[in-house]
């Protein structure tokens, strides 16, 4: 077990700190809320169009547009504007069952569960809701979920979102307060992510590891001597229709 104590009463721990899109699954997390959305008439054909637009150039391009995800992280914070709590939680759910869980990469998902054998914390990081990365995490066994919070008043969401969508420096920042109050080691843990966006996380642990890395991510790893695992699959889009696991 990788812990130790520091001082009488203080426990000490590493942690394994995983990105959701294109590393613990292919493609977008976005991409599969909007879909279940879609389907269960929560939006718009139109809308519907550009999420699958901006799904397949990140898939092929590996790169992201401009703001997008601030854009759609905004869009759907103020789609959800009043809705209750507890009934997107049920939206979650489903949604993670019928397309979220078949997109998880297999290898990666064992690259977790070593972490947890080896008694280290693992977390779920994304710039998705944070309740789908409790909710995700809670099903797969791992310790927790940090994702973008939402703001909520009397169990109904306001359409704000305070803190910003949880991208590059602030998903970094989040892991090292949550690490702070927790007692974890960032010196001793670890982080996977495939993009160039998550290099400030990737910099607060002491061995990051690069999956299936868009080009510069690869080109950086390959610089740094930092691990590379290539479990790229281009199954999860196709798997949303058809229920097939995509496992790298």
């Amino acid at each position: 077990m990788h812990s130790t104590t520091s001082a009488p009463g203080q426990r000490v721990c590493s942690a394994a700190f995983f990105d959701l899109d294109n590393t613990l699954i292919g493609g977008s997390s976005l991409f599969h809320l909007g879909w279940g959305g879609f389907k269960r008439g929560m939006f718009s054909s139109r809308q519907m169009f550009r999420f699958t637009v901006e799904q397949l150039f990140f898939r092929l391009t590996r790169k992201e547009w401009a703001s997008a995800t601030e854009t759609w992280g905004n869009f759907g914070a103020a789609y959800v504007k009043g809705a209750e709590v507890a009934a997107l939680a049920r939206f979650g759910r489903e949604v993670i069952e019928e397309s979220i869980a078949p997109a998880l990469r297999g290898p990666v998902l064992a690259m977790a569960r070593r972490h947890l054998s080896a008694g280290e914390e693992v977390w779920i990081v994304t710039a998705s809701p944070h309740e789908v990365s409790q909710m995700l995490a809670e099903s797969l066994g791992f310790t927790g979920g940090i994702g973008t919070r939402a703001e909520v008043r009397d169990g109904r969401y306001t359409g704000r979102l305070p803190g910003g969508v949880l991208h590059g420096p602030r998903k970094a920042q989040a892991v090292v307060e949550m690490a702070g109050e927790r007692g974890i080691d960032l010196a001793r843990s670890s982080a996977y992510s495939d993009s160039i966006n998550d290099l400030p996380l990737l910099l607060a642990v002491g061995f990051p590891q690069a999956v299936a890395p868009d080009r510069q991510l690869a080109r950086l790893a390959r610089q740094r001597g930092w691990p590379v695992h290539q479990s790229r699959s281009y199954k999860g889009l196709l798997g949303l229709a058809n229920g097939r696991r995509s496992e790298g």
